[in-house]
């Protein structure tokens, strides 16, 4: 980054390869890069966990514990929900505690836009549904999402008819309670807020 100078990273010939995917997540957990869901080029959706090791340049595919435990279709998981199901335009993050990805929404193989929570124990290898309560966000996909400190701040979006949303919630990563959060007087949220990033400025005050 302090360059500004793109470079392509050739992965390892003994790692196998990666296919090629849209509308991923992907987040960097020390030397290395987790990917989740996405749509292949078979346009199906995904809800496989891969991890691209950026000092030996090889790919491994994660295989979660529970994920033998569970009969994932294109129609859903197990009866607790404990695994993500396919899906696309979602958000992932990495946990203030760096232990567990977090995943928020995205489009499900049946067309529809979720609002689920799903947290992924790097450690353990785990999946699990998280039961949130409070005032959330309606189901969505290609919103924005950041987490910072123990919170999790989830942004516009569009739902399964294509209506934007221009609202902002937190949800609480050790209560798991969402909230709302309201703008400051005579401030627009930016309009047509879908598909965009979002990041945390650790400058401002």
């Amino acid at each position: 980054l302090s360059s500004l100078v793109w470079s392509q990273v050739p992965p390892s010939s003994h790692g196998g390869v990666h296919p090629a995917l849209a509308h991923h997540s992907a987040v960097a957990v020390g030397s290395h890069i987790y990917y989740f869901g996405g749509i292949g080029h078979n346009t199906k959706a995904s809800n496989m966990i891969r991890c691209f090791d950026t000092e030996s340049k090889m790919w491994q595919q994660e295989e979660p514990y529970n994920w033998q435990l569970a009969k994932v279709t294109e129609e859903g998981g197990d009866d607790g929900r404990q695994i993500p199901t396919p899906r696309y335009g979602h958000s992932c993050g990495l946990s203030g505690d760096k232990a567990s990805l977090v995943v928020f929404g995205g489009m499900l193989a049946g067309s529809h836009s979720s609002n689920e929570v799903f947290m992924y124990n790097l450690q353990r290898k785990q999946w699990s549904c998280m039961v949130c309560s409070g005032p959330g966000p309606a189901p969505r996909h290609n919103h924005a999402a950041t987490v910072f400190g123990d919170s999790l701040f989830v942004f516009g979006g569009c739902d399964s008819n294509g209506i934007q949303f221009t609202d902002l919630f937190r949800l609480d990563l050790i209560t798991f309670e969402w909230s709302e959060m309201h703008f400051a007087e005579h401030t627009k949220a930016p309009y047509g807020a879908m598909g965009r990033s979002m990041a945390v400025d650790m400058g401002a005050t």
